[in-house]
């Protein structure tokens, strides 16, 4: 007699990562499980997501926090990192625990840029306090307000007090100045680093008031041309955009265009993308290529390049954290745009950045002790409040110091949105779910099932233990088949029990790593229960 099969109620349901990032803004209940509800210290790549790299100390001793960090780089090819203080620049190239201060300084927040003419290739740097000043690569030397200006720096006495200059912005082969607390900039002859200055008054086109913040160029045919826009900014959000070369020529030099966009969150905040310019705004990253071809409307979060997390931003800007010292940067080595939001002592906030995927659009957030960042090299740099400039990049662990000692696994973790698996009806008991890696080491994982939107996040869940990692022999130091060597990426998949009953599920992953990782996928084994 043959038995009728048992029916089989276990079902199994992949679930590949969340790659598309950070999402804060759609309704938990009818988001696409490749969001996360939140995520910290990995990035979402084209299909994984992959644990931060880790930092190591490239200068110590410095005699105060490092506030700017700026790159020379040499029509020889050589290049230079200088890091400025409120004490002075300080050459921070080569890693050292003494650097050299080659610049004495009073304010060491600094807005700067490189210029070249046929006398050579300049570092110009100014902070509104100080005189800005000049380096050709060998020599750093202020500028100064002079009768009869001829040397590098000088501007003639009367015109612009080079104390006031609070930005510098190359357009067009001609430097232009803010001049501090006014809505005046200020532009040299062509191809000059020296002689007299001529005021631009904005005054009449900037109605709301305040004061000039930024200036940057916006190229509108994806390169260096003759229809470069030169923008300014005010700090009360308006921006106003003049075409031309000439500005002394008023058949020559026309604005364009003036749209109020919401106010910067400080004087770092725009950066270059692909032929556009990135704003960092009171109301999240504004593309002004959208604003000027009309897809921006203003205040609408949804039109902005920071859509996806318009509540974490607006919650930092009312609690006014890092204020006024945000900043965002472009780093093309690792396909980041970082929104970096520095320490509040006084509100207990810790540093963080809010780092996108520029090629897919994705958020997550990193915690780096950070105060600034900017690449250098193959790696990006950083400073924090305790007077060292880090490299970022390269090494799989935290707190590496000068010595090579000191290092720190890293904390990672991400809550998928919830799912509903493809039964939206059907309420499940969730038994396992196996979380699917690629690492040369397997990761310590603690992991959480949550259903039918219960608050959660990675902080509500404990952090894993510390991992033995195999050691790293070189060759000829061991006996024969004695040595143990690390191994490339290999997958590590285990069931781990995990138990919850809803019609959703959403999974929490929380890791601590000191090698390369990287997180595909999962696996879910539920049982079907009873349908609506």
């Amino acid at each position: 007699m043959r038995l009728a099969g048992k029916q089989r109620v276990s079902q199994v349901y992949p679930l590949g990562a969340p790659i598309l990032g950070l999402n804060d803004t759609d309704s938990i209940a009818d988001m696409d499980p490749k969001y996360a509800l939140d995520m910290l210290n990995v990035f979402p790549e084209l299909g994984a997501l992959k644990v931060r790299w880790g930092y190591v100390e490239h200068v110590t001793g410095m005699t105060d926090n490092g506030k700017t960090l700026m790159v020379f780089n040499n029509q020889d090819g050589t290049s230079k990192l200088f890091c400025t203080t409120d004490d002075g620049i300080f050459d921070v190239t080569a890693s050292t625990a003494s650097p050299s201060n080659v610049k004495a300084l009073t304010e060491g927040e600094m807005v700067w840029t490189q210029f070249a003419n046929i006398a050579g290739q300049w570092l110009i740097a100014c902070n509104g306090v100080d005189a800005p000043v000049i380096y050709d690569g060998t020599t750093w030397t202020s500028f100064s307000n002079v009768a009869s200006p001829t040397n590098p720096g000088e501007l003639e006495t009367g015109t612009l007090t080079v104390a006031n200059i609070a930005y510098v912005h190359v357009h067009k082969n001609r430097l232009w100045f803010i001049e501090k607390d006014t809505l005046s900039a200020w532009y040299l002859p062509l191809n000059a680093v020296s002689g007299t200055p001529v005021e631009f008054p904005l005054g009449g086109i900037f109605t709301k008031g305040g004061q000039l913040n930024a200036l940057f160029s916006l190229t509108m045919d994806s390169g260096i041309g003759s229809d470069d826009v030169l923008v300014f900014q005010s700090t009360k959000g308006e921006v106003g955009g003049y075409i031309g070369a000439n500005p002394a020529d008023a058949a020559d030099w026309r604005i364009i265009a003036r749209y109020f966009i919401g106010a910067p969150l400080g004087k770092k905040t725009n950066v270059q993308l692909n032929g556009d310019i990135l704003l960092l705004t009171e109301f999240g990253v504004v593309s002004l290529l959208d604003v000027v071809n009309g897809l921006y409307r203003l205040g609408a979060e949804a039109s902005t390049a920071s859509a996806k997390i318009s509540r974490t931003i607006s919650n930092i800007v009312r609690d006014g954290a890092g204020a006024p010292l945000w900043e965002i940067f472009n780093s093309p080595v690792y396909q980041y745009v970082i929104i970096s939001v520095p320490e509040n002592i006084a509100l207990g906030i810790p540093a963080k950045q809010l780092v996108m995927n520029s090629v897919t659009g994705a958020w997550t957030k990193f915690d780096l002790p950070a105060l600034t960042l900017y690449e250098f090299g193959q790696n990006i740099f950083f400073t924090d409040l305790s007077g060292r400039v880090h490299k970022y990049g390269g090494n799989t662990n935290d707190e590496i110091t000068l010595a090579g000692t000191g290092a720190v696994s890293i904390i990672s973790g991400f809550q998928q949105a919830y799912s509903f698996f493809e039964q939206p009806t059907v309420k499940k008991h969730f038994k396992m779910v196996k979380p699917i890696f690629q690492a040369s080491n397997e990761p310590q994982v603690v992991m959480k099932v949550l259903t039918d939107y219960l608050p959660g996040g990675v902080n509500s869940v404990n952090t894993p233990g510390e991992a033995a990692v195999p050691p790293v022999n070189s060759w000829d130091s061991t006996e024969w088949d004695e040595g143990q060597w690390l191994r490339t990426l290999v997958a590590f998949q285990t069931f781990l029990g995990s138990t919850g009953f809803g019609y959703s599920g959403s999974v929490i992953v929380k890791l601590r790593t000191s090698v390369e990782t990287r997180y595909l996928a999962s696996h879910w084994i539920y049982e079907q229960g009873l349908s609506l």
